[in-house]
């Protein structure tokens, strides 16, 4: 198993580390704390939650929504999963 920081997972979904940080908080992907202060994630394990993870409904109007569209594709593209954004 390979276990990674969460600036090396960013890296290597081509997301923020703080996009990885609220998917860590949110329950979104696997992580382990081996103390309090440390967070390491194993990349096949979180893959594998991001591919069963829905496209993401973006909400119109929001201050950062294209940033948080341009950050949802990528891992999207990385996993090789269409994206699908549904506009209400």
């Amino acid at each position: 198993m390979q276990y990674v920081t969460a600036a090396e997972l960013a890296k290597i979904l081509s997301v923020q580390e703080s996009t990885v940080y609220r998917w860590a908080r949110e329950r979104r992907i696997p992580n382990y704390r081996p103390s309090q202060r440390c967070v390491r994630f194993n990349v096949s394990e979180v893959v594998d939650a991001l591919r069963q993870v829905p496209a993401a409904v973006s909400q119109p109007g929001g201050a950062d929504a294209t940033h948080q569209e341009a950050a949802l594709e990528s891992p999207w593209r990385f996993l090789g999963l269409e994206t699908t954004r549904v506009r209400q």
